[in-house]
């Protein structure tokens, strides 16, 4: 990744701005997971693997089970997501989504609504959300 650092989206220990790429710390290599798909937020990254777990770092609403805003300078898996496999991932300002088959889960900052629960109660671990 590259960019300003802001609340740790970066990667763990990195405290200046990367003007080039630099790798995330947990991902590649024998032994670690790999990304397929990457989604950036105000200041929560996550990310989906190979293997379809969705892991997450950075500050905000991350889907760990913390309450409040969390912080987490290096990727964390979401138990939630330890029996369901992600299919898609969308990562936005405050909230975050992902598909499995026909379900949607949605978690983080909801006060606009944007989680699609029919609340404005943000959610720190993810909810499915009910389609029409």
């Amino acid at each position: 990744m590259l960019g300003p650092v802001h609340r740790q989206q970066l990667r763990e220990r990195q405290d200046d701005d990367a003007l080039t790429p630099v790798p995330v710390d947990g991902f590649g290599g024998p032994g670690k997971p790999h990304a397929v798909e990457v989604g950036v937020g105000y200041s929560t990254v996550c990310a989906r693997t190979d293997d379809r777990r969705v892991l997450c770092w950075g500050r905000g609403e991350l889907g760990i089970g913390d309450s409040g805003l969390a912080t987490a300078p290096a990727p964390r898996a979401l138990p939630f997501f330890d029996d369901i496999l992600v299919d898609e991932l969308a990562v936005g300002c405050d909230g975050s989504c992902a598909r499995s088959g026909s379900s949607v889960y949605c978690w983080g900052g909801n006060e606009q609504g944007a989680l699609g629960d029919g609340t404005f109660e943000n959610r720190f671990t993810p909810i499915e959300v009910s389609l029409p």
